[in-house]
C-alpha cells in the first residue's frame, strides 16, 4: 500500500479517538497495527516519520501517539 494511503489511514484512526474528546488519549500503536492490518514494526516506522512531520506527537519508540491539530488540517483539508 502507498505511504500516503497508510498515512492517511493512521491519521484517520487517530482522528476518530480525538474526535469530541477535549482531552483524548493517546493510543498504543499495537492498537493501531492490529486495526489497519500492518506489521508492529512498519507501524512504528512510519509513526516515527509522521512524529517527524508534525502531524502526530509520539513518544521516543513510537509505542503511544495521538493527532496534533496539524495532522488534523492536513486530514481535512
Amino acid at each position: 500500500m502507498q505511504r500516503n494511503i497508510l498515512i492517511r489511514n493512521i491519521l484517520e484512526f487517530l482522528a476518530k479517538n480525538a474526535n469530541g474528546n477535549t482531552h483524548p488519549g493517546v493510543v498504543d500503536s499495537s492498537h493501531i497495527s492490529r486495526n489497519l492490518g500492518l506489521p508492529l514494526n512498519h507501524t512504528k516506522q512510519l509513526l516515527t516519520t509522521m512524529n517527524e512531520m508534525g502531524v502526530i506527537k509520539s513518544n521516543i519508540d513510537s509505542d503511544y501517539s495521538l493527532i496534533t491539530s496539524a495532522g488534523l488540517q492536513r486530514l481535512y483539508s
